[in-house]
């Protein structure tokens, strides 16, 4: 139903469609359909209008997949400084998420070699 507006003429429908899409893909990060977004979201970002665009760039920085830096870092390169800047700030957050360490459970040690 969402991705149906952002289809529609009007940039402010667009720009609520993307903001709504990128607080989804903030509360579900590996749902299946987030990934689904990406491409509806690549295609706001081709808008002549920066708020339009401004709002896919947040909404694609929230999606936590490598598949969008490719398309943060386009947006680098676009005309409005604000659509750059909060593709800088994703592509940060990004690389944030993607690089942080995964947490190594430790096994606890066999009763035998604790002694040791």
């Amino acid at each position: 139903l969402l991705l149906r507006y952002v289809n529609v003429s009007d940039p402010k429908i667009q720009t609520i469609a993307a903001t709504a899409l990128g607080k989804i893909a903030k509360a579900n990060p590996a749902r299946s359909e987030t990934q689904q977004m990406i491409p509806t979201l690549a295609r706001l970002l081709r808008s002549p209008h920066a708020e339009v665009c401004q709002a896919a760039v947040v909404a694609l920085g929230e999606i936590q997949s490598a598949q969008v830096l490719p398309l943060l870092q386009s947006a680098l390169r676009n005309s409005s400084g604000d659509v750059a800047k909060a593709a800088s700030v994703a592509i940060k957050r990004l690389k944030l998420k993607v690089e942080k360490p995964q947490p190594i459970l430790a096994k606890p040690i066999p009763q035998r070699l604790s002694r040791f």
